[in-house]
């Protein structure tokens, strides 16, 4: 275990705690998740070292590598991101000319199904997984370049017009290292996504310590609206817009639910938690996850 002595958004030094969590995954361990005092960012502290992470995802309840198995809990998540697929590429499609290389990195790329989809849709795909297993089915199944993250830090200068991180970016340990890698392998006019759970949203207040997105000791880092704009404008970016990603806020409070000990009602009383978490955030942008799309200041 490692414990941080400064904040990854603001550096500064002083923390109180704001939540305990549960690893509702693997290993039943409880987290602290503490919040900066100068910049209101929350993070999980102490946790694991990147060495010691890989076991907190060696479990069977873990989904982002789950392929051949069935569950309830895999049919919803592969439901929803089967739906996700075209919204992901449609808002794509609309940020990048058609003329343009059209070259796409997709940061943690998990088994493909993204750069799967872009590329029959025309997209030259490039992914990045610190998975060797995930790496190799890519591979396999797709023909699709995979990398480890050494790779991309020592990556083209100026190669690709999109880099997305689909709920990627809360389990990254060398956060500015990878922001500042990526940033250099971005075009000038490219764009860099980032979809993250929101820890100021309906469901996260509702739930408390057994809202699923804390996923603690896998996520790291708890973003909002406001610590991740600060981290990026750091880096040289600029918020260019945000999207709401509304299938996730069912998927989140249902999962939830069964953290709360719902198993039976958990589904129904999920269902209808996600629909007020939307309802609730049409008006301030509060939603359960948030697509984030960042440019480069010029």
């Amino acid at each position: 275990m490692e414990t941080l002595k400064q904040c990854p958004v603001c550096q500064g030094e002083s923390f109180e705690e704001y939540i305990r969590c549960k690893d509702n995954v693997a290993s039943g361990e409880i987290f602290i998740i503490c919040k900066c005092t100068v910049c209101s960012f929350l993070f999980t502290n102490p946790r694991p070292t990147e060495s010691e992470c890989g076991t907190y995802y060696q479990s069977t309840n873990y989904v982002s590598h789950a392929d051949e198995k069935w569950s309830l809990v895999l049919f919803l998540y592969r439901t929803i991101r089967k739906i996700n697929l075209r919204w992901k590429l449609g808002i794509i499609n609309r940020l990048v000319p058609r003329k343009s290389q059209r070259n796409i990195l997709d940061y943690g790329c998990g088994l493909g199904t993204f750069l799967n989809y872009s590329k029959q849709n025309g997209w030259n795909t490039t992914g990045m997984d610190i998975s060797e297993d995930a790496r190799n089915v890519v591979k396999q199944r797709y023909a699709i370049d995979v990398f480890e993250n050494a790779e991309i830090h020592k990556g083209e200068a100026g190669k690709y017009e999109i880099i997305t991180l689909w709920h990627v970016l809360e389990h990254v340990y060398e956060l500015d290292k990878t922001i500042d890698s990526l940033k250099k392998s971005l075009t000038n006019l490219g764009y860099i996504l980032f979809a993250l759970p929101n820890s100021d949203s309906y469901d996260a207040k509702k739930y408390g310590s057994n809202w699923d997105a804390y996923d603690v000791p896998r996520h790291i880092y708890h973003y909002n609206p406001d610590t991740i704009q600060k981290l990026m404008n750091r880096h040289g970016f600029e918020l260019a817009e945000m999207q709401p990603m509304k299938y996730d806020a069912y998927y989140v409070s249902i999962r939830s639910e069964w953290h709360s000990g719902n198993k039976i009602l958990g589904i129904i009383k999920g269902v209808w938690s996600g629909f007020i978490s939307n309802f609730k955030s049409a008006g301030n942008q509060n939603h359960s996850s948030i697509l984030y799309i960042f440019k480069k200041k010029l």
